[in-house]
């Protein structure tokens, strides 16, 4: 007990020598080498180490073992009953999942823990099938199971049985908070891979130190494809849900109502992977409105007044240059809310249009103790044609040549990110049968289909769910 305690509590036990025990066994039982009866048998691929462990429980009650006189090997006290046991495990493992029974039925297990040793796919190359029939052919008087007839049995049932499960109704109930509480949502205050908390897998356990710094052109650049671009979105939206709740509480309904609105959201339509947060699920429907009002232009009037109503809430928490002679100072929200670049804030405010026409500079570093309001100390929105112009011009003055100098090292990397045009008219229908075909999972486990979008894939909306129990990406890979 005493050691135990030490290795839980140390990294390297100096005191502690490992010394090999031997097995006195002179024959193969499976659970040791063939060639070397005295050594435990190794597992033989990257993902049975519980099927290894299982082996050595069995050595360990079957074979009775002792500790030998020389303290130095084991003693194994019931091989015959191991020769035995290493038998009908190896039926078992070849019978598994088509297995004729004393009365003349057969008992299929189709359905079963991907988590087997035999694999069904490519099972003439998988090292536990050659084992196993290589065992049973020099140690057992019976015929070796025929594998290949399972494999033929368990797809002929999955081709003539198209209703493979009935499930009753189920209803989503009960919130889930999708703003975890202080102490355990951590705040971003580097670029430096700020877009994988951000806007991948459980970005809600991750804020920007401030709104601005989220669209800070180092991490808005370092964004791949569309999916975290939308999750970005979310994330950021989350800082305020408590002020924007009114206005984007009931989007999924309004657009339902709206007249033309829903042949488009499908892309942005994962809401039934949030299981239970409100939050998210209200976000999902929002953030399609915000490219739909932004490149449509025959939307419901309802729907442009709640962007307008988000946009009006987030433009206390932005600063805007002014995109003059004396652009290094930023403009007060009075005199911005005069000037024209105010109506296409309201108008389209975050969406891909809103990022071909501004882009966020600022140092990659941020500091939220900073009190001092400048462009040096925050993440400030210029446009893109004035930085295009600006990027490679030397200044004398320092704040200018530091915007400069910011410009130049994201600037053709976010433009070629977001430099594209989202095409509206292009229609297109999904269908996926779910309950025909079959495929295998990565653990070679013949199983049901389920066939996804590839961009649907990538969304790091899929972290973390489960599905019948399981993480939806191993039942994806």
């Amino acid at each position: 007990y005493s050691m135990w305690k030490k290795i839980h509590q140390v990294d390297r036990l100096f005191d502690v020598k490992f010394v090999s025990v031997r097995l006195n066994l002179d024959r193969y039982v499976l659970f040791n080498r063939p060639n070397r009866p005295t050594d435990m048998s190794t597992q033989l691929t990257g993902n049975t180490c519980y099927f290894q462990t299982y082996l050595f429980a069995v050595l360990c009650k079957v074979g009775q073992l002792t500790i030998a006189r020389d303290g130095r090997s084991v003693d194994v006290a019931n091989v015959e009953r191991l020769e035995e046991v290493a038998v009908r495990i190896c039926r078992f493992l070849l019978d598994f999942f088509v297995e004729e029974t004393d009365r003349g039925t057969i008992l299929m297990r189709p359905l079963t823990n991907s988590n087997f040793v035999a694999d069904f796919y490519r099972f003439k190359v998988a090292p536990y099938h050659a084992l196993l029939t290589q065992y049973l052919a020099r140690y057992s008087d019976g015929t070796i199971p025929d594998y290949e007839a399972q494999y033929r049995s368990v797809l002929q049932y999955y081709q003539e049985t198209k209703c493979l499960h009935k499930y009753g109704k189920f209803t989503l109930g009960g919130a889930m908070s999708s703003s975890p509480n202080t102490k355990s949502l951590q705040i971003v205050m580097g670029a430096n891979g700020a877009d994988r908390q951000l806007a991948r897998a459980d970005y809600y356990k991750y804020r920007a130190a401030t709104f601005m710094f989220g669209f800070n052109s180092n991490i808005m650049a370092e964004i791949d494809n569309f999916c975290e671009f939308n999750s970005l979105r979310k994330n950021q939206l989350l800082r305020y849900y408590g002020e924007l709740h009114p206005a984007i509480n009931g989007c999924a309904q309004a657009i339902v109502e709206a007249k033309g609105a829903t042949p488009y959201r499908d892309y942005y339509f994962m809401a039934l992977f949030e299981v239970g947060q409100r939050e998210l699920i209200d976000l999902h429907h929002y953030t399609f409105l915000i490219d739909l009002c932004a490149e449509c232009d025959d939307v419901d009037e309802d729907l442009k007044g709640r962007v307008g109503v988000v946009n009006n809430t987030l433009l206390k928490h932005t600063f805007f240059s002014t995109c003059k002679r004396n652009y290094e100072k930023i403009i007060k929200l009075s005199d911005f809310q005069k000037t024209k670049k105010f109506r296409e804030f309201l108008h389209y405010f975050m969406s891909i249009r809103w990022h071909q026409d501004f882009i966020a500079l600022g140092f990659p570093d941020i500091n939220p103790k900073e009190k001092d309001i400048n462009s040096l100390t925050q993440t400030v929105f210029y446009t893109t044609d004035l930085m295009r112009q600006m990027q490679h011009r030397q200044e004398y003055d320092f704040e200018k040549e530091c915007i400069n100098q910011m410009a130049r090292n994201t600037m053709r990397q976010y433009t070629s990110q977001y430099d594209a045009q989202l095409d509206m008219s292009q229609k297109y229908k999904v269908h996926a049968k779910i309950g025909h075909g079959y495929t295998y999972s990565k653990y070679n486990t013949l199983m049901h289909f389920l066939n996804v979008a590839q961009s649907y894939w990538m969304n790091p909306d899929l972290s973390n769910i489960s599905i019948f129990g399981k993480d939806i990406r191993t039942l994806l890979a």
